[in-house]
Formats: structure tokens, sequence, C-alpha cells
């Protein structure tokens, strides 16, 4: 029977499936006659051994789903290999030596680079994917990146890595919008060195740390620098007060009108 609720029917069939209150455990066999050992790119189909491994997959109905899936061993036939016995690889499905199921993994690194990692993890809680803030900002580190090409207009700001502590950098193609590179330090060195290995950069748009400026002359002295938006809105916040409070000067005595003396009432006879 072909389980459609498995990401590869073709190749999983589902012997069993538990509800309880904890979740719902589904239990899982491969059906594939043979193996690919990925050393020697050979099959085989004398089966070794079988172990369990356990997965945790996407929930179903806000309820955690685990699989208790059945793996097999082979031995590999090949005279001139290097090893004799080899596990079969679960393509699509799980990693080597991962506790989570490839579909789940995709969906929590949406959520991460979504929520980040304290409401991710809020999220992902609710949703049936227990995870921790953490785990989900090692996956925003470890996600592949298509590499980016060298932007035209780039930005450059500080970022915290321990609010208050330690402060790193953050580029940014703002013609694009989107994330470019995360320096590990703010410094006049590690800024121009980026700039020096991604030359092309005609406009940076910075705040107005002196470490930003120096690297920007060092790494691309012909880019024009400007300040960004919310530096000029916070500059403009700041001055228009000063600049309203030397405009205003006191009005004089004389130009203040009078004030008018009630009206007495007429006695009565």
């Amino acid at each position: 029977m072909i389980n459609p609720h498995l990401p590869q029917p073709a190749s999983l069939r589902c012997r069993q499936i538990i509800i309880d209150p904890s979740g719902v455990t589904i239990v899982v066999e491969t059906t594939t006659p043979t193996g690919l050992f990925q050393i020697c790119g050979r099959p085989s189909g004398r089966i070794h051994s079988r172990y369990t491994r356990m997965l945790a997959d996407l929930p179903w109905q806000c309820r955690i789903v685990r699989w208790c899936l059945e793996v097999r061993k082979f031995f590999c036939d090949t005279p001139d290999c290097s090893r004799r016995v080899f596990t079969e690889r679960l393509a699509n499905v799980a990693d080597v030596h991962a506790r989570k199921a490839t579909r789940l993994d995709e969906a929590l690194t949406g959520i991460a680079f979504a929520c980040g990692g304290e409401g991710g993890s809020r999220l992902a809680g609710g949703l049936g994917m227990p995870t921790s803030p953490d785990t989900l900002l090692r996956r925003i580190r470890r996600a592949s990146s298509s590499p980016c090409s060298t932007p035209r207009v780039l930005g450059v700001d500080e970022w915290a890595v321990r609010r208050g502590q330690e402060y790193g950098a953050i580029l940014c193609d703002l013609e694009a919008r989107h994330p470019v590179n995360l320096l590990e330090e703010r410094s006049a060195e590690s800024f121009p060195a980026w700039l020096t290995r991604h030359p092309g950069v005609q406009i940076i748009s910075r705040d107005r740390a002196g470490c930003y400026a120096q690297g920007a002359n060092t790494g691309a002295p012909d880019a024009t620098q400007v300040a960004d938006r919310w530096h000029l809105l916070d500059n403009l916040r700041k001055a228009l007060p000063r600049m309203l409070d030397r405009r205003s000067a006191p009005a004089p005595a004389s130009a203040c009108p009078r004030p008018s003396k009630p009206a007495q009432p007429r006695p009565t006879r």
C-alpha cells in the first residue's frame, strides 16, 4: 500500500501508525531491493543487518510526528572496495546522521529566515515543530545560498552578535534589497578587506561610524559615500527642534495685548 504522506512513497512503506497524547509515531521500512554504496558507486542486494532510526517529521494537526524507520546495512561485493559493509542512503528523505526529515529541515529553515530565533522558536513550537532559538540561528548560518554578485549600491551597518558586548557589520545590496555578507567584527580592517575582494562598488551608504568611513576610503576610494535614510531622518529629528528654538525669539511686551477687565455687574435698586 502506497502512503502519499511519506516523502518517497515508492521506496518507503508504512507498517503501523501509533497515535498517543505525546504525538504520532509512524513505523516505516524501506522497500528498495538494493542499496547503492557511495564510495564505489555499485549496488548490492546482500543484507548485513538492520537498525532503527528515529526521525522527526512535519506535524499532523499540530501534533508531533516521529518516524520509527528501519534501515538496512548491505555487504559490498566489490573486491577492491575499502569498506565491506555500508548503510543505505535515504535520498530526499533524511541526511546522514540527521534526526529530522529533509522536509522538516526545510520548513524550520524557512521559519528561521522569516522570524529569526526567538520568534521562530515560538511559532515552530505552536505548530508542533519544537526547536530552540539557537538551533534556528545555526540553520541560518548553515544555509547554503547562491554567491551574490558585487552590488553597485552597498549599505553597511552594525548588527549585534551579543547586544552591548559584541558587534559585527552587515552588508546589503540596496538595489536588490537583500543581505550580501555578515562580517564578524566591526573594524576598519575587515570592511576594506571585503571591498578589496569585491571591486565594483560605486555608492556606499553608511552610518556616522568612523571605522566605516575609514574602511570605505581604503577599500573603495572611488566610491561615493552617502548617509543612509535612517540616519538622515534621525539627524533631521534632532536638528529641527534646535533650529526652531533659535528662530523663535520671545515676543516683546508691547506686542502683547492687554487683558480686558471683566465687566462689573450693575447694582440693583
